[in-house]
């Protein structure tokens, strides 16, 4: 949501700041800035003899070709030498095309540089400085540079001498530099030369690494980001210069006297620098961060100022959408009338929701329905507590982004200038010891980066800890072992990201792999597993065989756990070594502990590779922000998550922004904020007695209920229901759409090959069990509450089959061999109107609509996402396709 919001946000800031040609617009004042930046450039480079611009006031780059002095010399070798600039070469950018057809006669792809247009403007106006020294005077030098003779001299020297500059090393560039220029310090000849070093050294492994790649940005940036600042002192061979460093005395300045000394060097002091001479356009009084959130709640008609009911927000479309609707949405797309908006535009029919909108007249219109006899979709976790808990708590819950940012973001898995996000994970760490989670001993052996979400995180680590071995091991056929019932994840995604380390796969002839040990081949299969029984085994990639449990390195197998589980809420205990598991966190706070008295059971938490946490089960999957630990006393572990980390962090696949980790980070302290988790109008107090409240009115409605149980009350994010004798293989979610009006999952593929009759009892089979996830609004659990209540004394809601109906009408079905399926519309309604004479014909109807959808849904499930080992990203794109239809209403 902060992607797309920001981006109508910032739109709209700019459009509302005036005209594009007003000089303090936005785009007006950007359009200034660059003039300026390009006018100093071109007048600087103005009849140089070695060097020109050749795109003058044209794109977002300044691109610098060689003029005949200084051809074949490498011209961006100069930018460092002379200018003290660095930029990229940018050679490999012609592709295989000649420059000279272009550019003229004698030009090579040695001959040109890329410099980017987008740091401060005062920086191009010294190197504006610069440029007219040098190109004025080839004799001339900036202090301590080389003049153009000078380093034209050095490098026909080296050449004369075949000297290949990306070979040499630190000594002998510091000799090659010092012959030239004998009036250099050491200091800066030093320098010189460890610049080279790296320079060089950044220069071989992008062309080495990345021109499989055709020079993906991607690549380029991931071998500066392993490569970064640190690089002369690793690879200089020379540590002069790092211990001069060393013997500077230094000394703390104050913000005044940083701000003073910039101004004083500053190419024009009288420019607007650090807020120096910048007016103030605002005014505050009575300025607090209370107020701010307030005024920023108020425009937004939410928080203490809430206008519209549950499971609902403020919004105001544009004109082309829902023809400018302005009002209450639901928060799930957006959809206009104020109510959830499940099921899209059809499903207010679908759903018999108590409002529709009218997409002819534009309109609101009241159905007649009520939340009495609405349905209620209640499968996947999407959190809809807001209401609630912003009610209980008091709180304004606002994240603040000014915009003080400008340069594209640098992590600390992959970018020459460091971590932005290094706070994310201290921050995180104090998170966690407030939840009662971890302890900060604990938590002192992980580091973590920023993700945008629980699953992408396991994705990681699943893609992390495969590489891992297979950077090590024959294996490349993961087993996951998970205890039954177990959640999915995009383990083919996991897989894309492993392969893409192939060429550096293990490879020997005692692998069953070989020859073809280098060839992308990782895959994953998930193996279910239930207490009491035998472990399963599986072949590794040696050709031994090896069970689940086994310590052998050259095992095939990975545990994955959910802390409590998805959807049992069960506290599992760990069965494989600590570094074959990787652990979901995402469910690691007090209120899914309702079995545990309400608290994080820290005795409890198994000890994991890595853990996935995310905002998402706190507050908001909205709002895309999570995290990823992994042990740093795992080495080549921490070395395969930073390889998957650059990969997925990459400018194709989505770089993470800055609202991701920065909102992070304000939730946390929120959170924190907010009071002792004990207290009930903290944050997590709140959400803590909504939970028992939700767990309260399922487990008081059920007591004693003849056809089916709640097997985990308090526990987890999750109802998780079982059948009783009566109900045995009739499909127990089925009547939860039948006699509930409730849409949830059957869940009968999380067992993953177990079966739970070796668990639960005989008789007891996989679509004996539904999840109900327990995230929308409290009120509708109190109605879901009331229908089951009806049911287990042995009536039903108006509208819904009671259990004897439904019995009779599934058992007659199964006598005559008749699949949903197969049977057509008319035939449902004809089987409903047999066994519950009582019901409307257009209740009837809507039974049979049900079916039918429940049936089409259901193949799809099983045919389409079986070979992704029923991940959660293949089950939701079928849901997101399978709008219902009930042709009835």
């Amino acid at each position: 949501d902060m992607a797309w919001m920001g981006y109508i946000q910032f739109m709209q800031l700019a459009m509302n700041s005036g005209a594009v040609d007003s000089p303090s617009s936005w785009i007006g004042a950007y359009k200034t800035i660059q003039e300026e930046k390009w006018s100093a450039l071109i007048d600087a480079q103005a009849d140089c003899p070695f060097m020109r611009v050749t795109n003058p006031n044209a794109g977002a780059y300044s691109f610098w070709a060689a003029k005949e002095p200084a051809f074949g010399l490498d011209l961006y070798t100069f930018f460092w030498d002379s200018l003290g600039v660095e930029v990229p070469g940018y050679g490999y950018s012609f592709r295989g095309a000649d420059p000279a057809a272009i550019y003229g006669e004698g030009l090579t792809t040695d001959d040109f540089v890329r410099m980017q247009l987008y740091r401060d403007v005062n920086v191009y106006l010294e190197v504006a400085r610069r440029i007219g020294i040098t190109c004025g005077d080839l004799d001339a030098a900036v202090p301590g540079f080389l003049s153009f003779n000078e380093w034209k001299a050095e490098r026909e020297s080296a050449q004369r001498r075949r000297l290949n500059d990306k070979e040499m090393s630190h000594e002998e560039q510091f000799a090659s530099v010092k012959a030239v220029a004998p009036r250099l310090t050491d200091d800066e000849a030093h320098r010189m030369a460890a610049n080279r070093v790296r320079r060089n050294l950044l220069a071989q492994r992008v062309n080495t690494e990345c021109a499989k790649d055709g020079f993906a940005q991607s690549c380029v940036m991931e071998v500066y980001g392993r490569n970064g600042n640190d690089t002369p002192v690793k690879q200089g061979g020379k540590q002069a210069y790092v211990a001069r460093k060393k013997t500077v005395q230094r000394r703390k300045m104050t913000h005044q006297e940083r701000i003073k000394l910039l101004s004083e060097h500053s190419v024009h002091p009288k420019r607007a620098l650090f807020g120096t001479e910048i007016e103030a356009t605002q005014t505050l009084s009575d300025y607090s961060l209370a107020t701010l959130d307030a005024c920023t709640m108020k425009e937004a008609n939410g928080g203490q100022f809430e206008i519209c009911p549950p499971e609902s927000f403020y919004w105001e479309h544009h004109p082309s959408v829902f023809g400018g609707y302005t009002g209450c949405v639901g928060e799930n797309l957006l959809i206009p009338c104020g109510q959830d908006g499940f099921g899209g535009l059809s499903g207010m029919v679908t759903y018999q929701k108590p409002i529709i909108w009218n997409p002819e007249t534009q309109t609101c219109e009241d159905t007649g329905y009520t939340p009495q006899t609405q349905l209620y979709w209640i499968r996947s976790g999407h959190p809809m507590d807001k209401y609630e808990l912003i009610k209980r708590t008091g709180l304004n819950p606002v994240i603040k982004f000014p915009f003080v940012r400008g340069p594209y973001p640098s992590y600390s898995w992959g970018d020459e200038h460091g971590a932005d996000e290094a706070d994310l994970w201290p921050v995180m760490k104090d998170f966690l010891v407030y939840l009662g989670a971890h302890t900060e001993a604990q938590l002192e052996e992980f580091n973590g980066y920023p993700t945008e979400g629980a699953e992408q995180s396991m994705d990681l680590l699943f893609a992390a800890k495969a590489l891992e071995f297979a950077l090590t091991s024959c294996t490349r056929h993961f087993y996951i072992f998970t205890e039954a019932p177990g959640y999915g994840y995009d383990f083919a995604q996991a897989a894309t990201w492993a392969n893409t380390q192939a060429s550096n796969f293990y490879a020997n002839e005692t692998c069953t792999c070989w020859p073809n040990c280098n060839e992308p081949t990782i895959e994953f299969t998930q193996v279910g597993w239930f207490p009491g029984t035998p472990f399963p085994s599986a072949p590794g990639g040696d050709g031994e065989n090896y069970v689940a449990t086994s310590s052998n390195y050259n095992s095939p197998w990975i545990e994955t756990l959910v802390m409590p589980e998805n959807p049992s809420g069960a506290i599992k205990i760990a069965q494989l070594p600590t570094y074959k598991r990787v652990c979901d966190g995402v469910y690691v706070y007090p209120m899914y502990f309702g079995h545990r008295n309400w608290r994080v059971p820290i005795n409890e938490m198994q000890d994991c590779s890595g853990w996935a946490y995310s905002i998402t089960k706190v507050y908001s999957a909205a709002f895309r922000a999570g995290l990823v630990s992994y042990r740093l006393d795992q080495p080549n572990f921490a070395d395969a998550m930073t390889r998957m980390a650059s990969l997925a962090g990459s400018g194709a696949n989505g770089q993470v922004s800055d609202m991701t980790w920065m909102g992070y980070i304000e939730f946390m302290r929120l959170v924190m904020a907010s009071g002792p988790i004990d207290s009930p109008t903290s944050w997590i107090g709140a959400y803590v007695e909504i939970m028992k409240e939700k767990y309260g009115a399922l487990t008081d409605a059920t007591t004693n209920c003849p056809f089916m149980e709640l097997t985990n009350p308090g526990g987890g994010a999750y109802s998780f229901w079982i059948a009783k004798p009566p109900m045995y293989g009739l499909d127990l979610v089925d009547y939860f759409w039948e006699g509930f009006g409730v849409s949830a999952f059957s869940y009968n593929w999380g067992f993953r090959g177990a079966d739970p009759a070796d668990y639960y009892g005989p008789g007891v089979t996989i679509n004996d069990f539904t999840r109900m996830q327990l995230y929308r609004d409290i009120n509708v659990y109190h109605e879901v509450a009331r229908r089951m209540q009806l049911a287990c004394s042995g009536s039903a809601a108006e509208g819904f089959l009671t259990f004897d109906e439904y019995v009779a009408s599934k058992t007659a079905r199964r006598a005559r061999k008749l699949s949903d399926g197969a049977m057509s519309r008319e035939e449902h309604i004809a089987d409903v109107k047999a066994v519950a004479a009582h019901l409307t014909d257009k209740q009837a109807a809507r039974i049979a609509d049900m079916r039918l959808n429940r049936d089409r849904f259901s193949r799809r499930i099983s045919t389409e996402c079986a070979a992704e080992n029923f991940a959660s990203s293949c089950i939701m794109n079928i849901e997101a396709e399978e709008k219902p239809a009930f042709e009835a209403i």
